[in-house]
């Protein structure tokens, strides 16, 4: 019996909440980040084919869009959902509902991106298998939890002392985490747990099918997967690990890591001759591993080597994966933060731009009131005013084509003359993502200069008069 047994595995995955004591749901839809970063690039793009109100349009979409995600996961239908906003989109009629295009269009191409994301059957081994958080996936993972733990007492049991067991160990590049891992004198095994019952046979093109049998006697097929393709990935990751923190073990009669899918149910009935990776039941596990012979045998160095270079490797995998979720959270929180800075920076470049036309407006009035004032009649004053307007909007940033210029010459003459000039003049907005779907501001300033009656001239008019 050996006493050397470290457990590395944590929360299996695949488990849903319901398994864990709480509520039953479905698991979240992967690519949150990715929506989020496409939606950041979606929107201006979207918006700008029917701008100003385009923008705002293709905004509310993404985040609609975004909130679904957050809240439904993978509960609705987002193929669907993208084919059919899609086909609105393309389908919707030009005029006053033109800037729902947009939104559509943002809608259509979220919803197509979490559908590839998250869509089931991503290999034909997979085909068959219960889906994620459904209550045959959790049955099954129940299942395969327990198998593990009593294979696992077995192994600790059956085994001499002189052999170390790992349970639960997790490799970078591997396929999942190696359910169990017996080092010892007779080499390194690495042990692949399939808790299943039923007729499980292993064709003669390495294809694997499980037969069950139901309550009324009906059989029907079952998932398996390739338990011995899984094997192999761990087994290559294994030996990349100990390349690189043992190279010693392969000069020379290289060390060769032996792989065994092990079926501790019951009621298996196992013909898997022709697997690529030996098959056998778990009471044949021990023997097996205790009688095998060899190529490079190991000393006790060698086990205490290969041990601590495997425990490490997947201690710096579990610190990398921690890593990978902290910069994957900040890579969520600085897209979810992305449009917000975006907003403020061009809602800033648009307030500026409104208190700089305010200012120049302000100035521009003054100029045209005063050259108005040094008219001598009613329609040279206009004329004055209109003529340095042109002047001198350029000056003040300010598209003389847009500036609308009005006048009050009705009270020129007399002993107290004056001139009133108003100034207005329409800020534009359109060329701002996400800040063209604000309404155009008008900026307005108006200013009264006093005729100078010895500057204007109307004092030597007055005094020539009879």
């Amino acid at each position: 019996m050996t006493e050397r047994v470290f457990e590395c595995g944590g929360d299996p995955e695949g488990l849903s909440s319901s398994q864990r004591g709480a509520n039953p749901r479905r698991p979240p839809a992967r690519g949150f980040a990715l929506a989020v970063f496409s939606a950041v690039l979606l929107v201006p793009l979207a918006g700008a084919g029917e701008a100003p109100q385009g923008f705002g349009v293709a905004t509310l979409s993404a985040l609609i869009t975004l909130l679904l995600l957050r809240v439904y996961g993978t509960r609705l239908p987002w193929g669907w959902l993208g084919l059919a906003s899609g086909a609105a989109a393309l389908a919707i009629p030009r005029g006053q509902v033109a800037p729902v295009g947009p939104g559509l269009f943002v809608a259509a191409g979220l919803c197509l991106l979490v559908w590839l994301v998250n869509r089931d059957g991503a290999g034909r081994r997979d085909r068959g298998r219960p889906r994620l958080g459904s209550r045959e996936r959790d049955a099954q993972v129940v299942m395969g939890i327990s198998g593990e733990r009593h294979v696992g007492q077995i192994l600790a049991r059956g085994l001499p002392a002189e052999f170390v067991l790992v349970n639960g160990l997790k490799l970078p590049r591997g396929a999942g985490d190696i359910d169990h891992l017996v080092v010892g004198p007779t080499g390194v095994f690495l042990i692949e747990t399939k808790t299943m019952a039923g007729r499980i046979v292993c064709e003669p093109d390495g294809t694997w099918r499980r037969t069950k049998v139901g309550r009324a006697g009906t059989e029907y097929a079952g998932y398996i997967g390739d338990p011995a393709a899984q094997v192999q990935r761990n087994i290559f990751a294994m030996r990349d690990c100990l390349r690189r923190r043992v190279p010693s073990l392969f000069r020379g009669r290289p060390l060769w890591i032996e792989g065994l899918v092990v079926f501790p149910h019951p009621r298996t009935e196992l013909a898997a001759d022709y697997s690529r990776v030996p098959a056998l039941r778990l009471e044949e596990a021990v023997p097996r591993i205790c009688l095998h012979a060899p190529q490079r045998p190991l000393r006790p160095d060698e086990v205490e080597a290969v041990v601590d270079a495997l425990l490490a490797e997947g201690q710096d995998r579990r610190s990398s994966m921690v890593h990978t979720a902290q910069s994957a959270q900040a890579l969520v929180e600085a897209a979810v933060a992305l449009p917000l800075v975006l907003s403020l920076l061009f809602g800033t470049l648009a307030l500026s731009r409104v208190i700089q036309a305010q200012t120049a407006v302000v100035a521009l009035a003054h100029e045209a009131a005063r050259a108005g004032a040094q008219a001598s009649r009613p329609d040279d004053a206009v004329d004055r005013m209109r003529r340095r307007v042109d002047l001198v909007a350029p000056g003040f940033g300010l598209d003389p084509r847009a500036v609308v210029l009005d006048w009050d010459v009705s009270n020129f003459a007399g002993d107290r003359g004056r001139v009133q000039a108003t100034v207005r003049y329409s800020v534009h907005l359109g060329d701002l993502p996400l800040a063209g779907w604000i309404p155009v501001p008008d900026v307005r300033a108006e200013h009264v200069e006093w005729v100078d009656p010895f500057r204007s001239g109307l004092s030597v008019v007055e005094g020539a008069a009879p």
